[in-house]
């Protein structure tokens, strides 16, 4: 059974469809964080041997449904500081046939707290930052850099990764040089890194694995959509074995 830390009396309905997977559906009402490409992208692209793994700011929990999905043998933690997308995310646990194996706590990563250290550590992580923020609270949580800044979330990281254990973040192309410089500050080196590229040929997304052992990155592109706004064969070749239905 899903664990959930700081319960409150409160379920929400949904009002509208879920979003369905091939194992698990996404309910999506409450969260402001929808489901996206990025993370549908970061999920399918992060493969490794992890028998523990905490997923940042999990939203609607659809990072932490793919891991269990794609790691069947590990145990997922997932924090979520907004109360609404917490209780959206436990209720999507719940109904998960992995739920057992599924934790969510209603803390931010600066006040999360483990006994363990994580073989993987995954997020998509807020990136707006230093730009106009919207008005509600929850949206501008959800996508600005204000309550998890960059250097934050790779401090937080370090402290809670294992010694052999794997980063695995996406984020704006233009951010690649922050995060990076902040992640080799603590001590964190890129052994994967995956630039996403629009039909134009500019890049737009960075993913990146990265652990304590400086080596030599492998580097890849991937095209996710056409200049016609149709996925790439690349893209539904990565992510086929998660979607319900044909792209």
């Amino acid at each position: 059974m899903v664990t959930t830390q700081r319960k409150f009396r409160f379920e929400f309905g949904s009002m509208t469809a879920p979003f369905f997977f091939r194992s698990f559906d996404v309910v999506q009402d409450q969260s402001a964080h929808k489901v996206g490409t990025d993370s549908v992208l970061l999920g399918a692209w992060t493969k490794t041997n992890a028998s523990t793994i905490l997923d940042i700011g999990t939203g609607t929990g659809l990072l932490a449904l793919m891991m269990a999905q794609n790691h069947p043998d590990a145990t997922i933690d997932a924090i979520e500081p907004e109360p609404n997308a917490f209780f959206e995310a436990s209720n999507n646990f719940h109904r998960a046939p992995f739920a057992g194996r599924l934790t969510i706590e209603n803390v931010s990563l600066q006040e999360f707290r483990s006994k363990i250290k994580f073989d993987l550590i995954i997020s998509n992580p807020p990136y707006h930052a230093g730009q106009v923020v919207p008005k509600n609270n929850e949206r501008l949580n959800a996508r600005h850099a204000v309550s998890l800044p960059i250097p934050e979330l790779y401090r937080c990281a370090a402290n809670l990764l294992g010694e052999n254990g794997i980063i695995s973040f996406i984020f704006p192309f233009e951010d690649e040089g922050k995060h990076l410089q902040h992640a080799a500050s603590k001590g964190l080196f890129p052994c994967k890194i995956l630039r996403t590229v629009r039909s134009d040929g500019k890049f737009e997304r960075t993913l990146i694995q990265a652990g304590f052992t400086s080596c030599c990155p492998s580097e890849e592109q991937l095209l996710v959509k056409d200049n016609q706004n149709r996925y790439s064969s690349e893209y539904i070749s990565l992510t086929q074995e998660f979607y319900s239905k044909s792209l």
